[in-house]
């Protein structure tokens, strides 16, 4: 009898210490496959940190050849700056020579980069609206709404001294991105091609009008011809930033500037 229940304690022992060396081979196993992954996931680190390295490379080698072509063409400039954005890049950056990269103040001006970004993705979404001229005010607004940046809550206090700077520093990218003050009231335009002088002239007539003339006031008010006035027009309505209303033979055509519009009903 006490032999029996000597090898039946002795099952019980084998049998424990068998699942205890199941229980550790378990444990060591899951050791291994953890350091495994940690490995994985530090090798693809390292492999995306390669290849966006590369990108940035390409980027820059992109816009140092096709820079020129972006001054010209709205939509190629506006997809690049996008394709940058959705990658985690700066277009303005990879723009800038490598000495600008190093210069001092570096995060006020990573700062100024950032609002620039966002600055060119709000007159880019308006462009259809306003033809390329946002009012400062506008942009203030918009970018401190803003979201899916690691420089969001900065975003929240943007004010226009921020925009300014950071449209300057576009500005010498030749992009053709300025600000327009017409009677202390600012405006980026955005819009790569150049303005006349009739043009700018015009569109600081607008604002003095509150949006809107006919093309008899405009030669009253400019003391212009009326050839003069009618192309300063057309060039204005060509590049969107000049709207046309044409109510018949009774009434005078009217023409309406979106973004001075925009402007005054954001003041009442």
């Amino acid at each position: 009898m006490a032999e029996e229940e000597e090898e039946d304690t002795n099952a019980q022992l084998f049998r424990q210490m068998r699942i205890q060396r199941k229980r550790e081979e378990i444990a060591l196993k899951k050791q291994v496959l953890e350091k495994k992954r940690r490995d994985h996931e530090r090798s693809v680190e390292k492999q995306l940190d390669v290849h966006v390295q590369e990108f940035r490379k390409g980027l820059e080698g992109f816009a140092r050849r096709y820079g020129r072509d972006m001054d010209k063409d709205t939509t190629l400039q506006q997809t690049f700056y996008k394709l940058c954005a959705r990658v985690g890049l700066d277009p303005v950056l990879m723009a800038q020579s490598a000495s600008v990269e190093s210069a001092s103040g570096g995060n006020r001006k990573q700062y100024l980069y950032s609002v620039g970004v966002a600055v060119l993705d709000v007159c880019a979404a308006r462009r259809d609206f306003d033809g390329g001229l946002c009012d400062i005010d506008v942009l203030v607004d918009r970018i401190q709404g803003r979201g899916g940046s690691s420089l969001r809550d900065e975003r929240k206090s943007v004010v226009r001294k921020d925009i300014l700077a950071a449209v300057e520093e576009l500005a010498v990218l030749g992009h053709g991105i300025c600000v327009l003050n017409f009677d202390g009231k600012d405006y980026v335009k955005s819009a790569p091609t150049e303005l006349s002088m009739d043009c700018t002239r015009l569109l600081e007539l607008f604002h003095t009008w509150e949006g809107r003339f006919t093309r008899r006031e405009a030669m009253d008010a400019l003391q212009w011809t009326e050839q003069r006035v009618a192309d300063g027009l057309s060039a204005l309505a060509r590049e969107g930033l000049v709207l046309i209303d044409d109510p018949g033979e009774a009434m005078p055509r009217l023409y309406w500037c979106p973004a001075v519009q925009y402007h005054i009903r954001l003041a009442l």
